[in-house]
């Protein structure tokens, strides 16, 4: 393992394990997680051998491997200790993963104390303390709902460095808030910046009949993007785009071109998918009507 301390091959066995899930090959995924197993076990080991030196991201790796099972058993109780210690200790990164671990005990006393620690990170300048207090205020979990301060939380990430963040301020705006207008330049911007999610986002709201922003024209663009990406939504766009094309919304009239993208989504939709269904019956209702 290319690491200079245990800590560090700790972590860098985790991002190995997630870079892992996206290989497409079974057996070569299977034989690689395998490999990442027997990695956490030796860093867990390592990381044992100096948890008294002092260091808080020896505590901080101890607390991961203990809170997931990464290299020894699942011990939620040991990963809260080893989280607090790192905390305690003025370790950003442990009091956001020892506020998850106390909300997730969902009692009142834990959760008071979660918000205080994202509060203590979010302080301190750590982005993810200030994502999860803008969820908090979001959702209203244990703190009184509040959607301008969590908006607030989520502008003050995108401020730190978290530009995925730019996504959650423009929800905050376009189903929160209703101010689909504030929304949109939040998820130009995150489209600038190479988050994919934001295409779907600003086609929903474009093709949003009831929105002041209703824009087909500007619809049938991110759809045609999303469709002609690797998004997951790609089947969703494509029989989006089959309705702008039949009807005529946004885009000239085109059967040909409406049935050519309710083909490309029966192929490549799950036929268990609502989507794939809605194809289905809408290139059945087309070649009826052609006939």
């Amino acid at each position: 393992m290319n690491a200079s301390t245990p800590a560090a091959a700790y972590h860098l066995a985790s991002k190995r394990y997630l870079d892992v899930q996206s290989i497409e090959d079974g057996p070569e995924r299977t034989r690689q997680i395998k490999e990442v197993l027997k990695e956490w076990e030796s860093c867990f080991h390592s990381l044992m051998e100096v948890a008294e030196s002092g260091d808080p991201e020896v505590w901080h790796a101890l607390g991961d491997a203990f809170n997931y099972g990464r290299g020894t058993q699942p011990d939620k109780e040991a990963g809260i200790l080893w989280f607090r210690r790192a905390a305690d200790a003025g370790h950003a990164k442990s009091m956001v993963s020892l506020g998850l671990c106390l909300q997730r005990q969902e009692t009142p006393e834990g959760g008071k104390e979660a918000i205080r620690w994202f509060h203590q990170a979010a302080d301190g300048g750590n982005a993810r303390g200030m994502i999860w207090l803008g969820f908090a205020f979001r959702d209203g979990t244990n703190v009184a709902a509040d959607f301008e301060t969590a908006v607030g939380w989520f502008i003050k990430a995108v401020e730190a460095g978290d530009g995925h963040s730019m996504i959650h301020v423009g929800r905050m705006y376009a189903d929160y808030l209703r101010s689909p207008s504030k929304a949109v330049p939040w998820y130009l911007s995150a489209a600038e910046a190479g988050f994919t999610e934001s295409h779907v986002a600003l086609a929903m709201l474009y093709d949003d009949r009831k929105s002041d922003i209703y824009n087909p024209v500007e619809a049938v663009k991110w759809w045609l993007v999303v469709a002609e990406g690797k998004s997951s939504s790609a089947g969703r766009a494509m029989v989006a785009l089959a309705r702008h094309y039949r009807d005529g919304i946004g885009t000239t009239p085109n059967p040909q071109t409406a049935k050519h993208w309710l083909q490309k989504a029966l192929l490549l939709c799950n036929p268990k998918s609502e989507f794939y269904r809605e194809a289905a019956k809408l290139l059945k209702e087309m070649d009826g009507d052609l006939l």
